[in-house]
């Protein structure tokens, strides 16, 4: 009887699998199987989101090396589970889709292995429309999302009625802005829509400078109406000189 011990040999002093011991018998010549045991290390995540440095707000789930070892709860900071040592390929997905996917190397060489997730928040584009009172696309508004939940503003600037920010996932006040014109302000959820629409009012001094072109047009005619009436004798006589006019 021959007892037989397979321990792995590696470059590096870190035991990437576990020691196994057998007893075999080798009257006869045999072929031996030996299947090891990987050895594990446990891992401490840390999971922070980019913005506002506090625990991820979706459920999270981490996989590693392709095989899933555990999931975060949303608002969990810290999650613990084992993964096989050596480099690790982690990575980190968001169920509700709320981040980004997060791929990262862990050297695991040793018992317990602390890192550090931080999730960037998903980009959504918000279209925003603005038109006036009679459905005229507005062009020069200001239209800006301003973050309740997220420290993060976004801002553009209508072209024929639209623009469009670019906001991360979070709570937002939109508004839209113009000295002719009443600002006007809406909630918005991005994951419930990405458009919003507006129909602005206009202010007393705003309705004037938008019709100024108007009210130019009108005094002009009514002074050339003015001064036609005033010379209404003299255009009479030049055009019927032998007419009497009363």
């Amino acid at each position: 009887m021959l007892v037989v011990e397979a321990v792995p040999t590696n470059a590096t002093p870190v035991k990437l699998y576990r020691k196994v011991s057998m007893v075999v018998d080798v009257s006869r010549p045999t072929t031996l199987k030996v299947e090891l045991e990987r050895a594990y290390s446990l891992l401490r995540l840390k999971l922070v989101d980019q913005l506002t440095a506090a625990p991820p707000r979706d459920a999270l789930e981490v996989v590693a090396n392709g095989v899933r070892v555990g999931e975060a709860a949303p608002g969990q900071q810290l999650l613990e589970v084992f993964v096989p040592k050596g480099l690790v390929d982690l990575t980190v997905t968001s169920k509700n889709g709320l981040y980004y996917e997060l791929r990262l190397s862990i050297d695991a060489r040793n018992d317990t292995v602390n890192a550090t997730a931080v999730l960037r928040r998903t980009i959504f584009s918000v279209t925003v429309r603005v038109v006036d009172f009679t459905g005229r696309k507005l062009t020069g508004v200001l239209v800006e999302a301003t973050g309740q939940d997220v420290p993060y503003t976004a801002s553009a600037v209508t072209v024929d009625g639209e623009a469009v920010v670019q906001v991360p996932y979070g709570i937002y006040l939109v508004c839209a802005r113009h000295e002719w014109f009443q600002e006007r302000c809406m909630p918005l959820d991005p994951l419930v829509s990405q458009e919003v629409s507006f129909i602005m009012s206009y202010t007393p001094a705003g309705l004037v400078a938008a019709n100024a072109g108007l009210l130019v047009t009108v005094v002009l005619v009514a002074a050339v109406a003015t001064a036609l009436y005033k010379l209404r004798h003299r255009i009479i006589r030049a055009l019927a000189p032998e007419e009497e006019v009363f």
